[in-house]
């Protein structure tokens, strides 16, 4: 049967070698039985390989056991009523994995059982185990009758116990050892499949079971094949599980393993493979619609593969949809230029749907504390200003997402898990060659920290992905024309600035009135476009030259806010020490000045160069109106800045 464009490993229907992409790593996995467990994050083709390996197994003959013999895999479902507490115990998950597998394998083709001598002896072992008689009689009969039962079948009558019973199951595991050692002595390959999943579903909430579960999965086949070399056990699990599993087995058991990981070069050779095989066209260009595609926000062609996979999320699950639903599109007779921008559209809208529905929605939502539902998720969309922000700007953000989502700010870590799961990324420099260039946490780079990740200091980036979905629920969001946004992209640093420089001029006396001002501002104004703000308390260095920081921070920046008062025009500060230094700058219109007032000092009273505009006045004299206004003057600003940074977003990145 001819496969169409797969997306799932379950839908290859042709599963030999050359409808594989191979790799090292994954050649090392299908030709060699030392390598038996495969790691990787969902969509990353562990069920796929799993089902190849088992192919290749049943074709190579050998007298070697396969299990299951009439299905591809055993899928771990677990039947039957299981205990809600009691079961995050990863030995109690090793052990009674161990003796599941050993009990499957004894129902299976094991000849040597029938010798009359041989049968009493595995039946003394048996009837040793400390679990009840209807256990005992059952599994001696399903021996007896090679009835093939898969190890998830005993897994689920074990666990379907109390937890008391299954520890006290567990004590005499002994005998499940000499079983072992005793009754198998050619070899068997078992092939197990989405524990994961099940797990998910038999314990929705509960974090610690899911992995130490996979966890103890592990270490049962550790045990089994350190014991047995006849056993091998080919299963899949998940790299979430597997971040963070501390065992004196780990390196050894990492030794048994393939990781999954895949760079865009793999990824891109993956895709062209596919289009080859799948469709009618030869290359990935060919079924993009050109070699290249226009991004409109930064004024730049890139290549058409790489704007995918910049909205992908890194798994080859999510390239192959994205090329998938690409393929389904209707691009033929369509002129170039249509077909550019139906792509376009295509590739973002889908993107977006990929990223937020399944990824983040679906695969990830597990995981997280914070963004753990969809109302969350969309609100703190509903909050981000910009494709690019500042560490403060984050820190206003989640402030605002706290306030309307009712949580308590010190502990929901919004941006923390947005970075963990690869949809907020970084600019850093690579410490191979010192270039500054973008990483967004890949598939495999999961790990468990909540809180921690955000820093003031650095520029974070939202996913590609995400920006489709972000302008379906704010009306305003600056893209940042600075840099193309994407894993592995170079960050350019001259040209225009990334974010916009706000610098707040003001008389030392009047200090404690604009320490209360920023307070209430910096929020408002980060919320409507990310800005560095200049202010001497937070911007001059320890030992460095005042006047001449001063001095820079007034030309790099887009706009000045002066703080006028009676103080500050009886010192003579405004009219002598500001406007005889920049003068010309205002005249030619290179600094933008607003004049804001913040006592009861009359607008006539200012000098001449700040009565362009009408003042602005600060009620100092009202705590609710002191807040109002200074709220107000951030929109007004943010809106100013926004303006004078517009970007169209028909053909966003």
């Amino acid at each position: 049967m001819q496969d169409t464009w797969p997306i799932d490993g379950t839908q290859h229907h042709d599963i030999g070698r050359q409808s594989i992409y191979l790799n090292h790593a994954i050649t090392a996995f299908l030709d060699s039985d030392r390598k038996t467990i495969l790691i990787a994050p969902k969509g990353m083709g562990k069920t796929l390989l799993l089902r190849a390996k088992k192919r290749i197994l049943e074709g190579a003959g050998h007298g070697r056991t396969v299990i299951p013999r009439h299905q591809e895999y055993d899928d771990a479902q677990l039947h039957g009523s299981l205990p809600q507490s009691g079961l995050n115990d990863m030995d109690l998950w090793k052990d009674a994995w161990r003796a599941a597998i050993i009990f499957s394998i004894l129902t299976h083709n094991c000849p040597h059982i029938n010798e009359t001598t041989q049968r009493e002896i595995v039946f003394q072992q048996i009837d040793s185990l400390g679990i009840d008689e209807d256990f005992r009689s059952r599994l001696k009969h399903e021996i007896s009758n090679s009835a093939e039962q898969l190890p998830s079948y005993y897994l689920s009558s074990i666990l379907s116990r109390s937890v008391g019973a299954v520890r006290q199951f567990i004590r005499s595991c002994n005998h499940v050892d000499a079983l072992s050692q005793r009754c198998i002595v050619s070899d068997v390959c078992l092939f197990i499949d989405g524990f994961d999943q099940t797990l998910t579903e038999k314990f929705p909430a509960d974090l610690a079971v899911w992995r130490n579960a996979q966890r103890g999965l592990l270490r049962a086949i550790h045990r089994l094949n350190a014991h047995n070399r006849h056993i091998k056990v080919f299963v899949s699990v998940r790299q979430e599980a597997w971040a963070g599993f501390e065992s004196d087995d780990r390196e050894v058991i990492k030794g048994k393993a393939v990781l999954l990981e895949h760079n865009f070069h793999e990824l891109r050779a993956m895709f062209e493979h596919a289009v080859r095989r799948y469709t009618t066209y030869t290359s990935s260009a060919e079924l993009l619609g050109g070699e290249k595609i226009k991004n409109g926000w930064c004024g730049a062609s890139e290549d058409s593969f790489q704007y995918l996979y910049r909205h992908s999320i890194g798994s080859a699950r999510s390239i192959m949809n994205l090329g998938g639903r690409i393929h389904e599109a209707a691009i033929a007779g369509l002129s170039p230029e249509q077909r550019e921008e139906l792509v376009r559209e295509k590739i973002n809208a889908f993107g977006a749907e990929n990223a937020l529905d399944d990824y983040l929605l679906g695969q990830r939502a597990f995981f997280l504390k914070t963004l753990n539902s969809e109302d969350r998720v969309r609100a703190l969309l509903r909050c981000l200003p910009s494709n690019v922000l500042s560490g403060r700007s984050l820190t206003s953000v989640a402030h605002e997402f706290a306030r309307i989502t009712g949580l308590d700010f010190a502990d929901c870590h919004p941006f923390c898990e947005l970075h963990n799961v690869g949809l907020l990324g970084t600019v850093a420099e690579r410490p191979v060659d010192g270039k500054v260039s973008q990483h967004f946490n890949q598939p495999h780079e999961f790990s468990w920290q909540h809180g921690g990740v955000v820093h003031q200091d650095r520029t974070y980036l939202v996913h590609p992905s995400l920006h489709a979905a972000v302008i379906r629920e704010r009306a305003r969001y600056h893209l940042n024309p600075s840099n193309i946004i994407g894993h592995t992209g170079t960050w350019r640093m001259s040209g225009i600035r990334v974010f916009p420089l706000l610098f707040i001029s003001h008389a030392t006396a009047d200090k404690p009135t604009i320490d209360k001002f920023l307070r209430h501002f910096e929020d408002t104004l980060q919320l409507t476009i990310p800005c560095e703000i200049w202010y001497d308390s937070w911007s001059i260095r320890v030992g460095g030259r005042i006047q001449q920081e001063i001095e820079h921070g007034v030309r790099g920046s887009e706009l000045v806010l002066v703080f006028v008062s009676k103080e500050s025009l009886k010192s003579g500060w405004v009219e002598k020490e500001w406007r005889a230094k920049h003068q010309q700058e205002i005249e030619q219109g290179r600094i933008r000045v607003l004049a804001t007032i913040i006592d009861d000092t009359s607008p006539s009273a200012l000098p001449e160069f700040l009565r362009e505009k009408k003042a602005k006045v600060l009620r100092v004299d009202s705590a609710r109106a002191f807040l109002k206004d200074a709220q107000d003057l951030a929109r007004d600003i943010g809106e100013y800045l926004l303006e004078s940074r517009v970007v169209q977003t028909s053909q966003f990145g």
